[in-house]
């Protein structure tokens, strides 16, 4: 078993490696400076199991049009990490979240997690167009494996469907909400549809409902530990989906605290964000409403 002075030991030594000006602030929290052309002031916390890594990466608003260009962005950050809209802070904010259980290789973790952070901000500073930006593939030496041991032990029920790919029904109440586990590049993604999408609902039903939708998304970032909210574009039509991506091999206890972590997520936005994709009214409302509390911070 990981005792804490050594796992706070193994945070403090993984910081060292990627960052510069690494200050322990408190037992359990360090501040530090992530650089990649500019630099980026980062913190780091242990709070109830996990390690919570954040940074502020603006102080203004954010637009309905910039909180979708931001779900976007999330699709190509490795490490978990997301831009997220925190209810408690003003701006525009990167974060990801390690969980500290005694199986999980901190240390990798760690530097993933710093990796996504300093892409994320060079993001904003090049102000790449999502678009124009392919997703990341992950460094290390860990592939997928065989995804139905793991998905076993993690202790959720699975069904293999076609090309190694595992089918979870989520803990969503009332709701059928099935995530999809499959290995990508060195590591494994999980991901759900933010909503059960029928063929009705395939497209918003105005411009307005998809910018409602990316500001709750945006904020749901903000609200759940390691799940992050990802957008694209398919076919011309917009298409959200909460994920869980890893840049090596998860333990078991990852991927279980990943499809939890997902449960949540759909549990607290499935019904709104149907509603707001859906109709034009209520999705304007919202939208003014963000607006009228500093677009959405």
């Amino acid at each position: 078993m990981i005792t804490m002075p050594t796992r706070e030991g193994a945070i403090a030594t993984a910081l060292a490696k990627c960052a510069v000006a690494v200050d322990t602030v408190a037992h359990g929290r360090w501040a530090f400076t992530l650089t990649n052309g500019t630099d980026l002031a980062a913190r780091a916390r242990v709070d109830d199991g996990w390690l919570l890594v954040d940074a502020s990466v603006g102080s203004g608003s954010v637009s309905p049009a910039r909180a979708w260009e931001l779900l976007q962005w999330n699709a190509t950050l490795d490490g978990g990490a997301r831009f997220a809209v925190r209810p408690d802070r003003p701006g525009v904010r990167v974060c990801a979240e390690v969980p500290l259980d005694d199986a999980v290789d901190i240390p990798r973790r760690v530097l993933e997690a710093c990796a996504g952070l300093k892409a994320a901000n060079e993001r904003l500073v090049c102000g790449v167009h999502p678009a124009e930006d392919a997703v990341t593939s992950a460094s290390g030496d860990h592939t997928g494996g065989d995804l139905s041991g793991l998905c076993r032990e993690s202790g959720w029920d699975f069904v293999e469907r076609e090309a190694g790919r595992l089918a979870v029904d989520l803990d969503v109440p009332g709701a059928f909400q099935q995530a999809v586990v499959e290995a990508r590049g060195r590591g494994v993604a999980v991901a759900v549809p933010v909503f059960e999408m029928t063929e009705d609902a395939a497209e918003p039903a105005a411009p307005v409902c998809e910018q409602g939708l990316g500001l709750l998304l945006v904020r749901a970032c903000g609200i759940v530990r390691m799940a992050r909210a990802a957008a694209e574009v398919g076919d011309g039509v917009p298409q959200a989906r909460f994920e869980v991506v890893f840049g090596s091999r998860p333990c078991a206890a990852e991927l279980m605290h990943a499809l939890s972590a997902l449960s949540v997520a759909c549990r607290i936005t499935g019904r709104e964000a149907a509603v707001l994709w859906s109709d034009a009214t209520v999705a304007g409302a919202y939208v003014e409403q963000r607006n009228r509390t500093k677009g959405g911070s």
